[in-house]
């Protein structure tokens, strides 16, 4: 009870110290600015993946967008041409607007200008078109010569090499670091079974150490991951950025990683809020469930009672509130999730829930028909039961099935919904809860000549030498059914053990074919019986007299029992007349006799 209090007592410290600076920090929070006009965002021109300069303001009917790609063409046809030397470029005025500037080169065709500086650029970075275009023409006139020595044989010729040196390296890099994984991999494994200790929370075992050994290897697998993605991104990126037409894919590759990160890492920090309302949540939930098992544990091995409460209810009780608490756990955790609310989230939602509407029907009854058979105490794991045409120990009471291992050693499942909707005979139920033994019997025909005070007799000695079989109550013999070729008695017997049925009525069946060998009981079939006369006795030999001799069949001549004479031909109808006068003088005569006798 103490340490249970010392559980309580740390949660809600924790709670409070997790509240109290949400709270604070909600009082302090200063009313928001007002919102900013929006700014419209520049536009770079980017030459062989560099941005050169950016374009802040439209020109005329150019926008933006227009105004920076024609810089950019301008700017390449003149570094193109080796012709044009960049000491041509200069810096004149422009009939563009008051203050204008124009960077042109004297040795175009055109006289086309490069780049203009209008009034409203230099505004946009605070400072004068003097300066703007004086910055400007500096950078294009590097960028021109960048241009075009990035593209003579020498320097072709030195990326070349740098690329080949850069996969040398690359290759080396890898090879180390999956040479260093997989030996601190093999460590792993090493300290797994001597170092690293199994996790437990008091006596329950969360993860043994071993399993922990595997988590953390997999861990370092993603890690190993992740930075060969790094790798070969930051490899990509430099190899193309030694050569001048693969410069702007660079650019991009580098620009696409650093947004990914970028993203990743605002969406972290967001998310972080989030992230800290779901954790409160589930230590809530873990620490009412905690606060509540001891008292189902209690109850379940009955040092607490509750009137009308029974202890096997204390397991499955419990199972269905941390069911529940973890339900409503989810239903506050759902809208913290990342991507709540999208399109994609809820199209997600939807289609599991359509599918768990039509195909969970039969699962939902099975649950429910699970749920009732805790209640109604049908049986308990343990039990012999029989279910239809099943007959077993109760093994198992899951959330949707049962199992039930048969008398021959097999495992039936059956589905909860089956279970309910049908019989269950419970053999254990009288035993466990009222020690009243349970009752089995078997049927005997014996013939009509043997008295029933004998049947009775020697079917209760057989009785007694069968084992598993209790004294008390005592056994009964009596009468069951008068057949067409013999006497039925009904033999039964009480025994605590019900798994043993099979065996107990195997048993005592044994006894009652030896008792009535012993004691000169014939157990004859009808047809048998019908032939008695002249066959020998079916009792074994071993108990029969020593004198005993097989009786030979009884045959009595009888005359012709049909009155036909069997003798043929043409005076045979004169011949059976005078047999008959034969006769009928015989037995006047024999008549006569007996009268003066």
């Amino acid at each position: 009870m103490k340490s249970l209090m010392r559980s309580l007592f740390a949660f809600l410290l924790g709670l409070a110290l997790v509240l109290t600076p949400s709270w604070a920090i909600a009082q302090e929070v200063p009313p928001p600015d007002p919102v900013p006009a929006p700014v419209s965002t520049p536009v770079a021109v980017v030459i062989d993946g560099e941005a050169l300069l950016q374009v802040r303001e439209s020109l005329g009917r150019f926008s933006m967008e227009e105004r920076a790609q024609q810089i950019r063409q301008r700017i390449i046809q003149v570094a193109r041409n080796d012709s044009i030397s960049v000491e041509s470029l200069e810096i004149v005025e422009s009939d563009r607007g008051e203050g204008s500037l124009s960077i042109v080169s004297s040795q175009l065709e055109d006289n086309a200008d490069l780049l203009t500086v209008t009034l409203a650029d230099a505004e946009a970075v605070n400072t004068t078109p003097e300066l703007l275009a004086n910055a400007y023409l500096n950078e294009i006139k590097a960028c021109i010569g960048e241009f075009r020595r990035s593209r003579t044989t020498g320097y072709l010729l030195r990326a070349g090499l740098y690329s080949v040196l850069t996969t040398l390296g690359f290759v080396v890099l890898l090879l180390a670091l999956g040479f260093f994984f997989s030996r601190f991999s093999r460590i792993l494994e090493t300290w797994g079974a001597s170092r690293i200790p199994d996790l437990r929370v008091r006596d329950f075992q969360l993860l043994t150490s071993g399993r922990i050994t595997f988590i953390l290897q997999q861990i370092l697998k993603v890690i190993r991951f992740l930075l060969t993605v790094v790798f070969v991104v930051a490899y990509a990126a430099l190899i193309l950025r030694f050569f001048p037409w693969t410069r702007q894919v660079a650019f991009l590759l580098r620009s696409y990683a650093l947004s990914v990160l970028a993203n990743t890492g605002t969406a972290f920090v967001n998310y972080v809020p989030n992230l800290l309302t779901i954790v409160l949540v589930a230590v809530v939930t873990y620490y009412l469930l905690r606060l509540v098992k001891p008292l189902f544990n209690e109850l379940g091995r009955s040092t607490l009672t509750l009137p009308g409460f029974y202890p096997e209810w204390a397991a499955p009780t419990y199972r269905l509130i941390a069911l529940l608490a973890i339900a409503l756990a989810a239903i506050v955790i759902f809208p913290y999730l990342p991507g709540f609310g999208s399109e994609a989230f809820q199209g997600v939602g939807i289609f599991i829930g359509v599918l768990v509407s039509l195909g969970s029907s039969s699962a939902v009854a099975n649950a429910v028909a699970g749920v009732i058979l805790i209640y109604t105490r049908a049986f308990q794991v343990g039990d012999t039961i029989r279910v239809n045409d099943v007959e077993g120990e109760g093994e198992g009471k899951l959330f949707l099935v049962t199992r039930v291992r048969t008398l021959n050693n097999s495992v039936v499942t059956i589905s909860n919904g089956l279970l309910l909707s049908g019989n269950i005979i419970n053999y254990s139920a009288t035993i466990r809860e009222s020690r009243t033994p349970v009752r089995t019997s078997c049927d005997v025909g014996l013939g009509y000549d043997l008295s029933w005070q004998e049947a009775y007799e020697t079917l209760a000695t057989a009785v007694l030498e069968t084992n598993y079989v209790r004294e008390e109550p005592a056994p009964i013999v009596e009468h069951f059914a008068l057949g067409d070729y013999a006497v039925t008695y009904r033999v039964k017997v009480y025994t605590r053990y019900p798994r043993r049925i099979e065996e107990i009525q195997a048993d005592l069946l044994r006894n009652v074919h030896e008792k009535c060998n012993q004691a000169g009981i014939e157990i004859l079939s009808p047809v048998y019986s019908a032939v008695r006369d002249g066959n020998p006795s079916t009792l074994p030999e071993a108990n029969l007299p020593e004198n005993y001799v097989a009786t030979g069949f009884k045959v009595n001549p009888s005359g012709n029992l049909f009155q036909v004479d069997l003798r043929m031909g043409p005076n045979s109808r004169g011949r059976r007349q005078a047999g008959d006068r034969q006769r009928q003088e015989s037995s006047d005569s024999g008549a006569n006799g007996n009268q003066k006798s």
